[in-house]
């Protein structure tokens, strides 16, 4: 009953019948990221006297409990309540009132793994005395943490809690338990039921914690909310226990069934021994003493037997047998005096094509071609795609071809990598004094401007490979320096990547090594896309100009618009210390337009920069995924026209002139697919601490 109940009450939250979002102009989807409502910090006084606020909880989906990592997964409903006495007496309903301006007890969930998805709902309520209430319903879908004990296993009970806290002082909010709303357990849904039994009932503390440290006196209000389960020791009797001990008895191993009675020899003295009332000590002495000289006796014996008779397996035996008899299937008429040696180690991935994948990079080498594991993906997927391509995994085959198996392969083959190792990166000593300079700095802007997320702008400069495989090759071991065709200064360019803090990706500039027009390539890139060229190929001031002057300025104007904005509302500009980011032109440009620029510290990018964190990486790997596929399918094209390999080698032409438009082609298609990620673009600005610098600057 109480089941069906939160249930039905789950799924009317969901659809927010009756109820008013935190956001009621915008469409709430079913589940997201835990965002408290923006207050009004002029309206948003704190009480005069502390707040009671009641609480309930409701178990709407128990998922797995995992007693190893001390965590479980959970459907949960938390409703709280508060009075409003600003609203006493004047009858509003839940659609006209504005909750973001209106007090709230900030409540969390304490007890949280990572970032649970979140969705909230508030509703007006009045009593019979007319005397206001505001309903905070919260839909939560997580993980949380509990400590649990495995002394009693298999028979124990585990406590299964959600612990809400405020994220005001003690002296302002009080966590109490809802009389009026009971707390629920719904069974219905429960995942581990074959596991676990999980009971009704449920217990509520309270308690006050400490956040700070290093000041006691700080303290919250937290509200405790538990049910529990117990472990079902039947399953772990009949389906890990009993399933052990059959096997190993079946194995007929003498030594270990030795070994087995041995041990529960032991086991069961150390549990007649805590019944015996008097010289218990003595007694385990000898006893352990003589079990010992048993296990010792019994070990020389068993070594001694095993050099005297030396006897053959039987598993052994019937390999031999096996192999003889399909051997003398193969020679009817000839006596067999030898069997062949039979093939140890993991058989090879691609079977009987590994030969020609292994034929074509050796001959690729020797031609002075490029190899690395990219060309050897490429080359085994199109191989194996030319021969079955319904064995390829994508197809629904067994045969997974990765990169880590293309550097196995290439070792395999005795190819060793011909690069200078890298630096490592370390952090300046005054890391942690920087960070907060600089979340300072950000704050600071976004709350005397008002920046919204949609004007938080990062953009970076980063190489791109015209084939994206990186300008390194692989050679025999022991080889002398071989010369690779095709490398030249001209295989790379410069992209320019931007993205906002609502996880808008901004259209790119691309920079090519050229002193005209002419050293673009013959490709039509997208509106918006700033094309331009300089002498390296590398940014400089005239180049990073034009990209504000191409994207970011129309952005900012566009995004205004959009928005409703003044046209002199601030946007912001996080960007390094690159030498083009810190010319008087740029910052006097940036300046003109409205636009605050916050530089990430020297030496910090790797932690504090967004595109650093996911969007360059994953703009790069997708551009080299699409080169495998593109090689692959010139090897494919190739057998089908019954090429040889030398002829598919000299055929694949890996010029700058002729890849170029090929590469542009690659690139609107990964920017396309890397647009529409919005997650990677917010989890880059969040790795990047400046989401938190941001939130934390609008409290």
């Amino acid at each position: 009953m109480f089941g069906m109940e939160i249930m039905n009450n789950f799924s009317h939250a969901m659809t927010g019948n009756g109820e008013s979002s935190a956001e009621p102009d915008a469409e709430t989807p079913l589940m997201r990221r835990r965002e408290l409502p923006r207050y009004d910090t002029k309206a948003n006084i704190r009480p005069a006297s502390k707040v009671k606020v009641q609480i309930c909880v409701q178990f709407f989906k128990v998922g797995e409990i995992d007693t190893l990592k001390e965590q479980f997964t959970a459907d949960v409903v938390v409703k709280a309540k508060w009075r409003e006495p600003s609203l006493d007496g004047q009858n509003q309903t839940s659609e006209t009132v504005e909750f973001g301006k209106l007090w709230n007890p900030k409540l969390y969930i304490e007890n949280s793994l990572g970032d649970p998805k979140e969705q909230l709902r508030y509703r007006l309520l009045y009593n019979d005395k007319g005397e206001a209430y505001v309903m905070e319903k919260r839909m939560i879908k997580g993980t949380f943490m509990e400590n649990l004990e495995l002394d009693d296993f298999p028979f124990d009970v585990q406590d299964l809690t959600i612990t809400v806290a405020s994220e005001l002082p003690s002296y302002e909010v009080e966590l109490i338990e809802d009389l009026d709303d009971h707390h629920v357990v719904n069974k219905q849904s429960f995942v581990d039921e074959q596991e676990w039994h999980l009971y009704m009932h449920t217990e509520c503390s309270r308690r006050d914690i400490v956040i700070d440290q290093a000041d006691n006196s700080v303290r919250r209000s937290a509200l405790s909310v538990k049910c529990r389960a117990a472990r079902r020791p039947g399953y772990f009797v009949w389906n890990i226990f009993v399933v052990t001990f059959l096997i190993c008895s079946l194995a007929f191993d003498k030594y270990l069934l030795s070994a087995m009675i041995m041990l529960s020899a032991v086991c069961v003295w150390h549990a007649l021994v805590t019944t015996l009332e008097s010289d218990a000590d003595r007694t385990e002495r000898i006893v352990l003493t003589v079990l010992m000289i048993i296990y010792i006796l019994y070990n020389i014996g068993f070594l001694i037997i095993i050099y005297v008779f030396k006897n053959v397996n039987e598993s052994t035996v019937r390999s031999i047998k096996k192999a003889y008899l399909r051997e003398k299937g193969r020679n009817v008429q000839n006596e067999i005096e030898k069997l062949a040696k039979m093939e140890s180690g993991r058989p090879l991935l691609l079977g009987k094509y590994d030969a020609d994948v292994v034929d074509y990079v050796k001959k690729l080498r020797d031609a002075g071609g490029v190899v690395n594991t990219a060309i050897v993906i490429g080359v085994a997927k199109g191989v194996v795609t030319h021969n079955d391509k319904y064995l390829l995994c994508e197809n629904g085959g067994s045969i997974e071809i990765t990169r880590t198996w293309g550097q196995s392969f290439l070792r395999r083959i005795g190819f060793t990598k011909r690069k200078g190792t890298k630096t490592v990166k370390t952090l300046p000593s005054d890391f942690e004094k920087k960070l907060t300079d600089f979340h300072q700095r950000i704050a600071m802007d976004v709350k005397k401007y008002d920046i919204p997320d949609d004007l938080i702008m990062n953009w970076d400069e980063t190489g791109v490979n015209m084939v994206p495989v990186g300008e390194w090759t692989m050679s025999t071991c022991g080889a002398k320096q071989v010369t690779i065709k095709g490398l030249d200064d001209k295989r790379q360019i410069t992209a320019v990547l931007g993205a906002t803090l609502s996880g808008t990706l901004l259209p790119p500039q691309l920079i090519y090594e050229g002193k005209t027009t002419l050293c673009h390539p013959k490709y039509s890139f997208p509106e918006g896309w700033d094309i331009y060229h300089s002498d390296n190929h590398w940014s400089n001031t005239d180049t990073h100009l034009g990209y504000i002057d191409e994207v970011i300025i129309p952005y900012v104007h566009n995004t205004r618009d959009e928005m409703n904005l003044p046209l002199r509302q601030k946007a912001l500009a996080i960007i390094d210390v690159y030498k083009a980011h810190r010319s008087e032109s740029v910052i006097e440009k940036l300046r003109k337009n409205n636009i605050a620029v916050v530089y990430v510290p020297a030496n910090c990018t790797d932690k504090l920069q967004p595109m650093d964190q996911q969007v360059n990486k994953s703009f790069k790997d997708a551009l080299k995924l699409e080169f495998q596929t593109w090689y692959s399918g010139q090897v494919v094209n190739g057998l089908k026209e019954g090429k040889s390999v030398d002829e598919i080698i000299k055929s694949i032409d890996l010029r700058a002139s002729v890849i170029k438009p090929i590469h542009a082609g690659w690139m609107n298609k990964v920017f396309d697919g890397l647009s529409r990620k919005t997650k990677i673009i917010l989890d880059s600005f969040e790795g990047a601490t400046i989401t938190a610098a941001v939130s934390d600057a609008r409290m």
